[in-house]
């Protein structure tokens, strides 16, 4: 007789000794990567920060996975656009977008709780159920889909978020993006708009495993094959 419980037990101890097999392996990566390049950041080497207004979707209150966008100060947005290697306009790249939404304080419980800050990292995947977990590299970065890649641990179902450019029509503009959330593998639901508004010439610091979405976490799975990989790189940039 099976005991279910003793096989499940055993595919989380395989899943996670997987996924630290695998964050070893992108650390690894990421240190080989630094040594042999000169800029200070060994992935995502340039950038243009950007501040962005959020336009959001009526009734998110009503979805528990997105309705901390509802907090979201809807003119302090701000994001990184860039590419992962760094390479010349026109060569093959996977394009990131690195996003922060400011949210607004909230009492919670009676107390009166500062949520402070939201950062997402998306990179540019397939469009499909499946391949929206698969990278793509892009010749055109400002025409891609991007995803936030790896699930979040939802209120009942994986979480996953996309931003989709939206052209503006001007040559040389940049576009806008729709943002918009998933479940696993179903289908896309649009959350809000984002307006890019002006290029600051600032660096920011995002740190998408401190700053999670409120009422989302991350499952361990995704922390141990995102955490060293992470780490390293922000080690080596702070050398």
């Amino acid at each position: 007789m099976i005991n279910w419980p003793d096989v499940e037990r055993a595919g989380a101890v395989a899943r996670d000794g997987t996924a630290r097999l695998g964050g070893g392996l992108l650390a690894a990566a990421t240190a080989l990567i630094a040594k042999a390049r000169t800029a200070a950041k060994p992935l995502h080497p340039r950038g243009e920060v950007w501040t962005a207004r959020f336009a959001p979707a009526p009734d998110l209150s009503r979805h528990p996975d997105v309705v901390w966008l509802t907090d979201v100060m809807t003119d302090r947005v701000e994001l990184r656009v860039s590419t992962a290697i760094g390479l010349r306009p026109g060569w093959p790249d996977v394009a990131g977008i690195a996003l922060r939404f400011s949210l607004a304080d909230r009492p919670v419980g009676g107390r009166h709780v500062a949520l402070r800050r939201a950062d997402l990292l998306l990179a540019s995947t397939g469009t499909g159920p499946l391949t929206r977990f698969l990278l793509a590299p892009t010749r055109h970065p400002d025409q891609h889909r991007l995803t936030t890649l790896l699930p979040y641990r939802g209120t009942a179902h994986p979480v996953v978020f996309a931003l989709s450019p939206q052209p503006s029509g001007t040559v040389g503009a940049a576009p806008d993006y729709e943002f918009a959330v998933a479940h696993g593998t179903g289908p896309w639901r649009l959350c809000g708009r984002l307006r890019l508004g002006e290029r600051v010439q600032r660096e920011l610091d995002f740190d998408p495993i401190g700053n999670l979405p409120p009422g989302l976490d991350q499952y361990s799975w995704v922390r141990l094959l995102r955490s060293p990989a992470y780490r390293t790189a922000r080690r080596r940039h702070a050398e």
